[in-house]
């Protein structure tokens, strides 16, 4: 904490990630992130309770004040739902291919990154 590092939750909704574990954490500023699994986002599109689920995620990390990001985008129809329900934070092939570092360095300069189909680097 003192040195500005937070931790991430990884594989939250589908590992073993304690909501009391999350809350204090959270409480003691210490977490940053909760990365939702994969497996969560690849059925967005097509099941109503996973929506109500990640959903649901989205208001708890607002309410805790961390940042909630989607892993595995694999299409735009997922980046829409996902922003849908509140996600604004992603990772996954349909935003980046994973690169080497000279490769990221200059996506990251360039106007691509920072308008990712349609969508700024800040919120989706």
């Amino acid at each position: 904490k003192e040195v500005g590092l937070k931790f991430a939750v990884d594989d939250f909704g589908a590992g073993y990630s304690s909501l009391k574990t999350v809350a204090d954490l959270a409480e003691k500023d210490i977490l940053g992130l909760l990365k939702i699994d994969g497996t969560l986002i690849k059925d967005i599109e097509k099941k109503e309770n996973v929506r109500k689920i990640i959903y649901i995620i989205s208001i708890l990390s607002k309410s805790l004040n961390l940042k909630a990001v989607a892993e595995s985008i694999e299409n735009r129809d997922s980046l829409d739902a996902l922003r849908n329900v509140g996600i604004h934070f992603g990772q996954g092939f349909y935003i980046s291919k994973p690169k080497i570092i000279e490769e990221l360095l200059v996506e990251v300069y360039s106007e691509k990154y920072r308008n990712i189909n349609g969508y700024s680097q800040q919120n989706f």
